[in-house]
């Protein structure tokens, strides 16, 4: 059994995901290593203690917007407990299910779970394999694994597409019972969730649950030298969004400092690479028409956007 850690010496992970699959750590690519702990980082033992519950589950689903510590949060969980973990951080060429289970199975590999090699067969042949016939395969693959195995599927959102939500809704439902898959995704995939809990094998961990309670927040501002008066003030302008509290340090905010979120020009720009960016052209063009309100409603949205349904 491999043995899996946080990498101390990776080549930028986060900005290297999804620019090309051929950047090594240690002769690996980025992607199928778990993303390094922060400098800064804090310990989050009641959301480690949540992860422990959830694993007991076949799948945890892990959705919150950009900045709320979805994958810092797994590869804690990760890096503490040392299980056999594959991890996958997806780009948008795994929108095509050959491609994801290509890339699953390198994460598998190089985890060394026990796999069986159907899939491949599939991916080899010259007929074009369905994406159900393609899940099935793989599930196949993986009956084998006799002790608890773990599968991490970061940016879950980049691979979105059609035949995607045909692939995993069909794993889903075939996956062995020693296999416990972690989804991290930006938005609500579409799967199929009434067979997951109706069956009790779905966690769920929401953007609430990420959020920085006061003690963390306290215990992340103190290391940069604030007192508890002033990181509770900043706890609550941010309201726990831990990338917020991130940026606030990073900008060098002194104590007693008045936190203008609106007014951080790096949080200006964590929206525009992070946020924005994976936003469809007609959908930001209404959310930046509709930014001077303060409540947007649809005669309001129509009034300033003519034109627009």
């Amino acid at each position: 059994m491999s043995s899996v850690h946080v990498n101390q010496n990776p080549v930028s992970t986060r900005d290297q995901v999804g620019v090309s699959t051929f950047h090594l750590v240690g002769g690996l690519p980025v992607r199928l290593l778990i993303p390094p702990l922060m400098p800064d980082h804090i310990a989050r033992p009641r959301l480690i203690s949540v992860l422990d519950a959830a694993i007991k589950r076949l799948v945890t689903l892990v959705v919150a917007p950009a900045g709320f510590g979805k994958s810092t949060l797994l590869a804690d969980w990760c890096s503490a407990r040392d299980p056999q973990v594959a991890w996958l951080t997806l780009s948008p060429s795994e929108a095509d299910p050959k491609a994801m289970v290509h890339s699953v199975i390198q994460a598998l590999q190089k985890s060394e779970l026990p796999l069986g090699d159907e899939a491949q067969s599939l991916l080899r042949g010259a007929s074009e394999a369905t994406p159900e016939q393609l899940a099935t395969a793989l599930a196949d693959d993986l009956a084998g694994l006799s002790a608890p195995g773990y599968l991490v599927l970061d940016d879950l959102q980049r691979a979105w597409s059609p035949d995607v939500e045909r692939f995993l809704g069909t794993f889903l439902v075939l996956m062995p019972p020693t296999l416990h898959l972690v989804l991290l995704s930006r938005n609500m995939p579409n799967l199929p969730y009434s067979h997951l809990r109706t069956r009790g094998h779905l966690a769920e961990i929401s953007p609430d649950d990420l959020l920085f309670d006061l003690d963390e927040s306290q215990r992340f501002l103190a290391a940069s030298g604030w007192s508890n008066a002033s990181t509770a003030s900043f706890h609550d302008v941010a309201q726990g969004w831990p990338v917020a509290l991130r940026l606030a340090v990073a900008s060098e905010w002194g104590e007693g400092t008045r936190l203008n979120l609106a007014a951080s020009a790096d949080l200006r720009a964590f929206f525009a690479d992070e946020v924005m960016s994976d936003v469809p052209d007609d959908l930001a063009h209404l959310l930046v028409g509709t930014s001077v309100l303060d409540k947007v409603t649809v005669p309001r949205a129509q009034a300033l956007l003519p034109g627009r349904d």
